[in-house]
């Protein structure tokens, strides 16, 4: 990611967006929404290659299958929460917050749960 880049402010773009609200005129709120909502899909984009790729793995390359797996929960996470609250980080505590989904997430408990207890390795099954 090249600077100039809404992602490298190094704050939340839903606040600095909520905060330009009344600096900047409505095409340019528009712009910043525009952009949070691109890289909320690369995101996404990204996770479900990780996703894609391991699904076609067989079963002896189970280490790959995890690894890409674990990646694809991780960056669909990145995805939901810039998309939602505009929190994003690129910092090695980033995926501590995985299994951090919004309140109304549909069955929120339950991947909370799943990516808690066996992406995170909080417990193994």
């Amino acid at each position: 990611m090249k600077s100039p880049h809404l992602l490298r402010i190094g704050v939340n773009p839903r606040k600095i967006k909520e905060n330009l609200v009344g600096v900047v005129d409505v095409t340019a709120i528009r712009a910043i929404e525009a952009a949070i909502c691109a890289n909320a899909l690369q995101l996404y984009v990204l996770g479900r290659g990780h996703y894609d790729f391991a699904i076609r793995q067989n079963g002896r390359a189970w280490r790959q299958k995890v690894s890409r797996l674990y990646y694809a929960a991780f960056n669909v996470s990145r995805a939901v929460r810039l998309c939602v609250s505009g929190d994003y980080s690129t910092e090695l505590g980033e995926h501590k917050k995985i299994e951090s989904l919004p309140d109304d997430f549909p069955n929120r408990n339950k991947y909370f749960n799943r990516l808690g207890n066996r992406v995170g390795w909080r417990t193994v099954e």
